[in-house]
């Protein structure tokens, strides 16, 4: 690929830069997507993060637009299962990726899979360019607007502008099993998250036999176990493996990446050998890349906090609204905090945005939030949400010229599939 200019470079792929891509593309922009797998969907499908959450809130859906049309799109290759009341969606991880794929090059969208992010170039309060390598080398490309999707604000760490938190969640390392008999009692109705709001969804007695085993030391670290259903065939989606690095640590991360495929083949044994549902089960897939609950954030010109949600507290530019509880794993052991909100809880355009940049929108996972908070933005549904915001935001810019931080939100609200607590569903 030879040097190229974009009015909206998008990096990272995953359920926020996806939709982001689009949104910028069907806005008329010429917009790239720059991918380091060889294909799209990241937590959803890199990190086989099954099901997807946080469309519904009490049984009202809450986003929509281009992430409630992959799912549709998914549905109509009956490859997403929607769970009501909660609205937890399951999905073939397969499918996803062609649906992602698909969505994206019928959007218009220059995608680059493969290429990882080696350099940035900015002067003043503007990125000028990203250097790419792939294949067949290295290149530049440069854009009028960038979009940090990558999850872990890659773009926003060359920068120097983010922040890691203190108070970090534990690691997984998410893993597909065949061969499972769903039909018992024991599996066919907790590989479904179909209860109330705040319900915990783990298989009750295959944690409290794991916690056995952890006390009497033959079981290590675990969390859950969430068991969930991939619609097809004998196998399911698990995530339980747990542990809790230094998150600027690349040793740390390595060592714990190390000891969670340990563990994932120890935890499955123990299923294997006392319980007939799994007795012909096998590892067929371990995702390629960790699930990361909490890892960096933008330190943009608003930080959101679980306060702005209070019933007396109004953020005067919402671009998406979380809908799920905020949900903190303890970092040190197996333990699960679940705090209901109260109310679909608004996220500022300001939180994705930095003070010192004028050309640079961040979404995803690290956007500008706290611990608490983020503990309900993390999840998939509200960070595509905050992707087509963000891609949109990024299109009106590039037409107007407008710095991100000149933008009026009367404009962009317009264009944005907004939730409002006055309308019915």
């Amino acid at each position: 690929m030879s040097n190229q200019h974009f009015d909206v470079i998008v990096c990272g792929g995953g359920p926020s830069g996806i939709t982001a891509a689009i949104a910028s593309a069907r806005s008329g922009c010429r917009t790239c997507l720059v991918e380091r797998f060889g294909f799209l969907g990241g937590a959803a499908t890199a990190s086989l993060v099954v099901p997807v959450s946080g469309f519904f809130f009490n049984g009202r859906r809450v986003v929509d637009g281009i992430p409630w049309e992959l799912i549709q799109r998914l549905q109509a290759e009956n490859a997403a299962l929607i769970e009501y009341p909660r609205g937890h969606i399951s999905f073939d991880p397969e499918v996803y990726k062609l649906i992602a794929q698909r969505m994206v090059i019928e959007s218009g969208v220059h995608l680059l899979t493969d290429s990882l992010i080696t350099e940035l170039n900015a002067q003043d309060r503007h990125i000028l360019s990203i250097q790419i390598a792939g294949f067949t080398g290295t290149w530049t490309i440069t854009s009028n607007y960038f979009i940090d999707a990558t999850g872990e604000g890659v773009l926003c760490r060359k920068l120097g502008i983010q922040s890691c938190s203190k108070a970090s969640q534990p690691l997984t390392l998410c893993f597909e099993l065949s061969g499972v008999d769903c039909s018992t009692a024991l599996l066919k109705t907790h590989i479904h998250h179909n209860g109330k709001q705040g319900q915990r969804s783990v298989c009750t007695e295959l944690r409290e036999f794991l916690k056995r085993e952890h006390s009497n030391g033959t079981a290590p670290d675990f969390g859950g176990p969430w068991v969930n259903t991939l619609l097809h065939g004998d196998r399911l989606a698990v995530n339980m493996t747990r542990c809790t690095p230094a998150a600027d640590d690349e040793d740390s991360i390595t060592r714990a990446v190390c000891q969670m495929r340990e563990d994932m083949f120890q935890l499955v044994e123990l299923l294997r050998s006392h319980y007939a549902e799994f007795h012909n089960c096998s590892i067929s897939y371990s995702a390629p890349l960790i699930g990361i609950r909490e890892g960096c954030h933008l330190e943009g010109v608003h930080t959101v906090t679980e306060n702005d949600w209070n019933a007396d507290s109004v953020i005067p530019d919402p671009v998406a609204y979380a809908a799920h509880p905020i949900d903190i794993h303890h970092p040190y052991d197996d333990g699960q905090t679940l705090l209901e909100l109260e109310q679909p809880g608004p996220i500022s355009y300001r939180s994705l945005i930095s003070p010192v940049y004028d050309n640079l929108l961040v979404t995803g996972r690290a956007i500008s939030v706290n611990h608490s908070a983020h503990a309900s933005t993390r999840v998939q549904g509200t960070c595509m949400a905050l992707g087509q915001s963000a891609g949109t935001a990024a299109a009106l810019c590039c037409q107007s010229g407008n710095s991100v931080h000149q933008l009026p939100y009367s404009l962009l609200r317009q264009h944005l599939p907004l939730y409002s607590s006055s309308e019915s569903q």
